[in-house]
């Protein structure tokens, strides 16, 4: 029998897939939605399909050509191979050059992956497994932690789909992926069952949670770092909500709602804090510089071209459609928040986090302790928080359809467009490799370019935002034992 919301939030909503409680916030759909069983299964099953169809458009090209362009891809195949072997035995050739340090350093996940996968699997095969393992685990994680929110938001995990193979992963940033992953896992388990005002959270989830975040840290420093400012930051607009202004004391309420809600959060995160103490402890810093201009980066985020932009400019075409629906739907969410006038809503501590993560974006240097493209990786966050805020509104169903039209067709134009590129650069990465045979066991690689600006032989088309050939070289050490 089909309940109003009002009737089933009088106690303890329970969604399917959704195991904590929390309270809805929306009026307006306490008075006119009613919750069918029939439509909230059939949805999301339409939806999974699509999804699967749409990862499997961009593994396509994984399967179809040899070499994966990637700036650092090589390169990490050439770490995990000498990681491989030193773990096999260090009287090797890499064993003269190089030792495993034992303290857990972040940059670990995908390395882990990697050293696993080449067990069974050539490097260069490997590779295109595990980033096919990306494109998947990065659709349906976020899928998972939307689904937290409300369950008919999935439907917003379409436009983040493109990501898996977006421009981070063409710079081959493997641990950042990898940290990203379970940056949305922790946070979608998160937001299942850490929400109670009480701070009362079964051990079970606190130990899980104190996990995730562990392996988010393994994963890559700043998403764990996002990872803490997500759910510092959030928990302030619910504990807002519960205190209306004006009353006696309810600054001191705010701070004792604020901590029984955060307490539980801090227990879980001890471990990994502590190596990340330990781990800057022991960090010796590195450069920090670079930007490319405030209204270059403002357009960039704009047309979220930072996000999905990679081999040539013409794919702003299909980065600016999912960034027009994105904004279609930020202005349905205001147009539905206004109804609601200043009195604080739990929805708000994703919009804050949002505008910040945005700011942070905008006038962050390019490189930072080391790690470059800084700005291009918090657009990621920008654009997974973004889509947490707008997963607490609904949306009318035309805006539904587009969303999941404009998903399908840029993930289609996006792969078709980069064709040509994949092509190109799949014959020049395996003639930069033809020498492979010819290396002695144990030799010293030194690459050379001979073309330059990664405009390759023949007629390949450069790269627009990245260089496919510049670990090129690290494509052969692994296959003989040969030190880059």
């Amino acid at each position: 029998m089909a309940r109003t919301l009002a009737e089933m939030t009088s106690g303890t909503l329970v969604s399917e897939g959704f195991r904590g409680s929390y309270r809805l916030d929306h009026a307006h759909e306490q008075r006119h939605h009613r919750v069918n069983p029939r439509q909230s299964t059939s949805r999301p099953n339409t939806e999974i399909l699509i999804m699967v169809g749409m990862v499997v458009i961009l593994v396509v090209p994984l399967l179809w050509f040899a070499h994966l362009p990637t700036e650092d891809g090589p390169g990490h195949n050439a770490l995990a191979s000498a990681v491989g072997s030193l773990l096999a035995s260090s009287n090797t050739t890499i064993g003269r050059f190089y030792f495993l340090e034992i303290f857990p350093t972040p940059n670990l996940l995908s390395t882990a992956t990697l050293v696993v996968l080449q067990v069974f699997l050539s490097p260069i095969v490997a590779e295109k497994v595990m980033v096919a393992g990306f494109v998947a685990g990065l659709a349906f994680s976020i899928r998972y932690a939307l689904g937290g929110i409300r369950q008919e938001a999935t439907v917003l995990s379409l436009l983040a789909v493109p990501l898996g193979l977006g421009l981070v992963a063409h710079f081959g940033f493997y641990n950042f992926i990898a940290g990203v992953i379970m940056f949305v896992i922790t946070i979608g388990y998160w937001q299942r069952h850490f929400r109670s005002p009480s701070g009362n959270v079964p051990k079970r989830s606190v130990i899980v949670l104190g996990a995730l975040l562990l392996l988010t840290y393994l994963g890559h420093l700043l998403p764990y770092i996002a990872a803490i400012f997500v759910v510092a930051v959030v928990p302030l607009g619910a504990t807002f909500a519960a205190e209306p202004r004006g009353q006696v004391g309810r600054w001191n309420r705010l701070a004792v709602d604020y901590w029984n809600r955060t307490r539980p959060v801090l227990v879980a995160a001890l471990a990994s804090l502590v190596l990340l103490a330990l781990y800057i402890l022991r960090a010796s810093g590195g450069d920090v510089g670079g930007s490319r201009g405030l209204i270059g980066r403002i357009a960039r985020l704009g047309s979220f071209s930072e996000l999905f932009v990679v081999f040539t400019a013409r794919e702003t075409l299909f980065s600016a459609m999912i960034a027009a629906t994105t904004v279609a739907c930020v202005v349905v969410a205001m147009r539905q928040r206004s109804k609601w006038g200043w009195t604080p809503r739990s929805s708000d501590g994703y919009l804050a986090a949002t505008i910040i993560f945005a700011v942070v974006y905008l006038f962050v240097p390019d490189r930072i302790a080391g790690g470059s493209a800084v700005p291009e990786r918090l657009a990621m966050f920008t654009f997974i928080v973004a889509l947490m805020w707008l997963a607490y509104f609904r949306y009318a169903r035309w805006l539904r359809i587009t969303i999941v039209a404009v998903s399908v067709l840029a993930t289609i134009g996006l792969v078709g467009m980069r064709w040509q590129a994949y092509q190109g650069f799949d014959r020049d990465l395996a003639e930069y490799a033809s020498g492979t045979s010819v290396v002695a066991d144990g030799s010293t690689v030194l690459p050379l370019f001979l073309v330059d600006h990664d405009s390759g032989v023949g007629d390949t088309t450069p790269a627009y935002r990245m260089r496919p050939l510049i670990e090129a070289g690290s494509n052969v050490t692994p296959l003989n034992g040969a030190v880059n």
